[in-house]
C-alpha cells in the first residue's frame, strides 16, 4: 500500500494543483499524499509492522528539522516561519516515511523506473509549451490567449505579472519563451529533470534492445526539455555530471559501453538544441551576461551581509525578505541570494550551515559506497546515479535557491530517503553481517 501510494506521489508531484483555505492557507493534492504517506509510516512504526534502522544521515536530516525549528525563535516574521517550516517539514519527513516503506533494492528500481516515466512526460509538456508558445499551461485556462514564441513587449501589457517571473529571456527587444513545463519556475523544472537524468545509466542496462531505444528516447525528450530552460548553472551542472559518471563508469563498471553512449546522447542532444537558429545566440547572450556583468554578486553580497548580522540561527526561515530590509541596507535589490548555501546561512545561520553541507557530505559519500562496494552491476549504477545526481544538485544550488520549493523539495527528499535505504540495503547490511551485527547499521 504505501509503496503504491509512493509511486502515486511521484507520479502526481509535477502536476499537483493548490487549493486555498482560510484565504492565505495553500495546499495541493501532492502535499495531501504526503501527508497520508508520513501518517501511514508513522502507524507502521508505532505496530512495529516495519523495521527502522538508523544511519548518520537520519540524525543530520533531523538536526536539519530541530534547527529550523530553532530559528523560529528568532525569526523577524514568525508566522510567516511557522507556516513555512510545517509545510517544508513534510517534505523533509518524506525522507524518513520512504525508508520505512521501502524494504528490498527491487522497490527503489521501480520507484526510479516511476520517476523517469514521470519526468519524460513532463518534458513533453515543456516541449509542446515550447513549439505552440505556451508561456505558462494556466494562461491558456485563465486568459485563453496562445502566446508566441517570440514575444513582442506589448504582447504581455495584460499579463503585468509575467514581466517578474524568469520564464521568458529579453534579446534583441524581444522576449524568447524559456520553458518551465508543469513548474513554477525554469529553475525548479531543469533541477528536477537533474533528479532524473543521472539514473539512465541503470535503464540502458537492460538486456532488451527495444527497452533501452525507449529508454534513450526518453533521454533525448528530458535533455532538449532541459536545453530550452535556458538555465546556465543546469547546463554546466549536466557536464559536470556526466564527466564525473564517466570517469567512474570507465574504472568500476562491467558495461562500459553505457557509459559512453550516455555521454554521447548527451553531447548530440545539446548539440542539436544548440544549433538550432535563435537558441544559440541566447544560450551565448545568458553566459555572457554572467561572466561579464556577474549579475549574481550582488545577491550574493546581500546575503553574507544577513548572515553576518545574524550568524549563529539567522533571521529565520522564510524571512530573507524581511532580512534584507533589516540588514543589507535600503539599496539592496530585493531578491533571493541565487544561493542556496548562502539562503541557509542566512536564514538559519552556520548551524543550519553545517547541517547542510553535513547531509550533502554523506550523500556524496553513501552514493560512493554503493556504487564501489554494491555486488549486484545495477545496484552500482543507481549508486552511479546517485553520485551524479549530488554533483548535479550541489553545483547548481550554487547559483540558485530551490531546496524547499514546493514540487522540487518534495521529489528532492523522496530520492535522498530512497538512496539512504539503498545504502542501508546494501553497504551498511554487509558490513553489520560481517561484525557479526546483522540488525545494526553503520556509516
Amino acid at each position: 500500500m504505501s509503496n503504491t501510494l509512493i509511486y502515486l506521489l511521484i507520479g502526481l508531484i509535477p502536476f499537483q494543483f493548490y487549493c486555498t483555505f482560510y484565504k492565505t492557507l495553500s495546499i495541493s493534492a501532492a502535499q495531501i499524499l504526503a501527508i497520508i504517506v508520513i501518517a501511514i509510516a508513522i502507524v507502521s512504526l508505532i505496530r512495529n509492522k516495519a523495521k527502522y534502522e538508523k544511519s548518520t544521515m537520519d540524525y543530520c536530516v533531523l538536526g536539519l528539522i530541530i534547527v529550523m525549528f530553532c530559528s523560529i525563535l528568532f525569526a523577524h516574521d514568525r508566522m510567516t516561519s511557522v507556516k513555512y517550516f510545517l509545510k517544508w517539514a513534510s517534505f523533509i519527513l518524506l525522507f524518513f516515511a520512504v525508508k520505512v516503506a521501502v524494504t528490498r533494492k527491487e522497490i527503489i528500481k521501480k520507484t526510479l523506473k516511476v520517476a523517469l516515466i514521470t519526468g519524460f512526460v513532463v518534458s513533453v509538456i515543456g516541449i509542446i509549451e515550447y513549439e505552440i508558445g505556451v508561456e505558462k499551461m494556466y494562461y491558456m485556462v485563465n486568459t485563453s490567449k496562445l502566446m508566441p514564441v517570440v514575444m513582442e513587449p506589448d504582447t504581455l501589457k495584460d499579463l503585468s505579472s509575467t514581466d517578474s517571473l524568469n520564464w521568458t529571456q529579453w534579446k534583441d527587444g524581444k522576449r524568447h519563451l524559456r520553458v518551465p513545463s508543469t513548474f513554477e519556475n525554469v529553475i525548479d523544472f531543469s533541477a528536477y529533470l537533474g533528479l532524473m537524468l543521472p539514473f539512465f545509466l541503470l535503464a540502458l542496462n537492460y538486456s532488451g534492445r527495444p527497452v533501452r531505444l525507449i529508454y534513450m528516447i526518453f533521454m533525448t525528450t528530458m535533455l532538449i526539455a532541459l536545453f530550452l530552460t535556458f538555465t546556465r548553472s543546469a547546463y554546466i551542472a549536466l557536464g559536470l555530471m556526466s564527466v564525473v559518471m564517466l570517469v567512474f563508469s570507465l574504472t568500476k563498471t562491467k558495461n562500459r559501453r553505457n557509459a559512453l553512449i550516455f555521454v554521447f546522447v548527451c553531447l548530440i542532444s545539446m548539440g542539436f538544441i544548440m544549433g538550432t537558429k535563435g537558441t544559440s545566440g541566447l544560450v551565448r547572450e545568458r553566459f555572457s551576461d554572467f561572466i561579464k556583468k556577474q549579475d549574481r554578486v550582488p545577491f550574493w553580497t546581500n546575503g553574507l551581509k544577513i548572515f553576518i548580522a545574524r550568524p549563529l540561527l539567522g533571521v529565520g526561515i522564510a524571512n530573507y525578505g524581511t532580512g534584507l530590509e533589516k540588514h543589507a541596507g535600503n539599496d539592496a535589490p530585493r531578491s533571493p541570494a541565487h544561493n542556496q548555501y548562502i539562503t541557509m546561512a542566512a536564514e538559519t545561520g552556520i548551524a543550519g550551515l553545517v547541517v547542510y553541507l553535513l547531509i550533502l557530505y554523506f550523500g556524496f559519500r553513501y552514493s560512493y559506497l554503493i556504487f564501489d562496494r554494491s555486488e549486484g552491476e545495477e545496484e552500482k549504477l543507481i549508486g552511479l546515479g546517485f553520485l551524479g545526481m549530488w554533483t548535479w544538485y550541489s553545483f547548481q544550488t550554487m547559483f540558485s535557491d530551490h531546496f524547499f520549493s514546493d514540487k522540487f523539495g518534495m521529489m528532492f527528499w523522496l530520492m535522498v530517503g530512497l538512496n539512504a535505504k539503498l545504502y542501508e540495503l546494501t553497504v551498511a547490511k554487509k558490513d553489520a553481517i560481517m561484525h557479526g551485527n546483522e540488525g545494526g547499521v553503520k556509516v
